[in-house]
């Protein structure tokens, strides 16, 4: 072989052996989340029946882990923080690749973004940007969405993580699990956010919840932007390919303008003759404990709207209930750790607010002890104690102030402890609890 040969080969090696360090460096230093996030819908398309598309308002507060348990609803939640109208359509264009859905739910709270997608939420886009497999689609977001703008921190993401060296674990290197969440991330907090402690976060919550009045569906806003562009184009995709819609809007404090946006949700619904669920008028939360923050539902909420919706889904669409199917065990599968998740949750809270937040839930069976009943005149205790929707025994001889006991009825599980008051009045602005297990 020439000098000039075996040159040129050296160089073709050489190049070879940086390509391929290179996409190794790109898999290990890249955030694993979205890996995490969309596994089974790569994995199991096929499954799904119904995708759930959406902001933040959706992933937390539509779970399909309790729509396979209340309705036997098989479906996926590609719903994700601060995402655009804009950005669900590429990942609805992406996911029918994979997927054939017999219906789309499409969150429309995000429809006064005057935006392809937000800025402030790169991070989440990425989420799922990063993990489509490369095809015309993908390139077709690129163009849309970034044109010059953001395009080589999407295409070349190691760009972005290749600072992550000092933050990566041995899970970097080992194959992504799933979540284990069919796409959806739960919640189990209440009030966050908004004040110091749990008592003032409860508080002042409440009174964001109570200080707007809803409008009638009749007022509008007066000029459409982007995002009802591309709420029409995936009502169309879905229409084109024979797939149902259903709009929907999960329950929140919404202020008068952000209203008109959803008000005029209706004349899509009218015009393209698809379902629209209006949380803000139909629903059933409480308002007192079902909220993690104005906006987004804490774990109690999100069961009962997830029931909520289930039901209203096998009411207005052919859906088949799969539960018992073969090849389908794995949603009883993440049910159970799902849950065992949030049993484990319950147990290393140490707030008296959060663990009534997390003692609400369809398979746990809760018993509550309390030494005195005038804990139950304040307003936000009581609420908390009620939605748990448990008998409560007043035991004046008792050495804690509450005593909670759960059993997971899914494994028998028992766990126990209590909460004495330290300090304050019974007053939610001011009483603070010790936790003592």
């Amino acid at each position: 072989m020439s000098k000039n040969k075996k040159r040129g080969l050296t160089v073709i090696l050489t190049l070879v052996f940086f390509v391929i360090m290179l996409m190794g460096m790109m898999v290990v230093t890249r955030d694993k989340s979205g890996i995490a996030k969309n596994k089974d819908l790569y994995t199991h398309g096929n499954d799904y029946d119904v995708l759930i598309l959406g902001s933040s308002h959706s992933v937390m507060g539509i779970l399909p882990l309790e729509l396979w348990n209340h309705n036997g609803i098989t479906s996926y939640n590609l719903a994700n923080y601060g995402q655009s109208l804009g950005v669900d359509y590429w990942v609805l264009r992406n996911a029918l690749r994979y997927t054939n859905p017999k219906v789309v739910v499409i969150d429309v709270y995000t429809l006064f973004f005057d935006e392809k997608y937000s800025v402030v939420h790169l991070p989440y886009l990425h989420q799922h940007v990063d993990n489509m497999p490369l095809s015309s689609t993908k390139i077709e977001l690129y163009k849309d969405l970034f044109a010059d703008e953001f395009t080589m921190e999407f295409v070349f993401p190691f760009s972005l993580y290749h600072s992550r060296w000092d933050k990566l674990t041995t899970s970097d290197f080992m194959p992504t699990e799933s979540s284990g969440q069919l796409g959806a991330d739960v919640n189990q907090y209440i009030g966050q956010s908004l004040g110091s402690t749990d008592a003032e976060q409860i508080m002042n919550l409440h009174n964001h919840m109570h200080e707007y009045d809803l409008l009638p569906t009749t007022e509008v806003c007066e000029e459409k932007n982007i995002s009802f562009d591309y709420l029409e184009m995936m009502i169309q995709l879905c229409q084109e390919n024979d797939i149902e819609v259903m709009l929907v809007m999960s329950p929140a404090y919404c202020t008068e303008d952000n209203q008109r946006y959803i008000n005029s949700v209706y004349e899509y619904a009218d015009k393209y003759n698809v379902h629209f669920l209006n949380g803000l008028w139909e629903n059933n939360v409480y308002y007192e404990a079902d909220f993690f923050d104005t906006a987004h539902l804490n774990s109690s909420g999100a069961f009962k709207w997830s029931d909520y919706v289930g039901d209203y889904l096998c009411s207005n669409y052919s859906l088949t209930n799969h539960k018992g199917e073969e090849g389908l065990e794995y949603f009883d599968d993440y049910y159970v750790e799902w849950n065992n998740m949030m049993f484990d949750k319950l147990k290393e809270n140490t707030s008296l607010f959060g663990t009534l937040v997390l003692a609400y839930n369809p398979n746990f069976k809760t018993a509550i002890t309390i030494s005195d009943e005038t804990f139950l005149e304040d307003m936000y205790l009581k609420a908390l104690v009620d939605n748990v929707g448990c008998d409560v025994v007043i035991d004046s001889e008792s050495k804690a102030d509450f005593c909670i006991k759960v059993i997971s009825t899914l494994t028998n599980e028992e766990y126990s402890c209590c909460f004495i008051a330290v300090e304050g009045e019974i007053d939610a602005s001011t009483i603070v609890f010790d936790k003592q297990d």
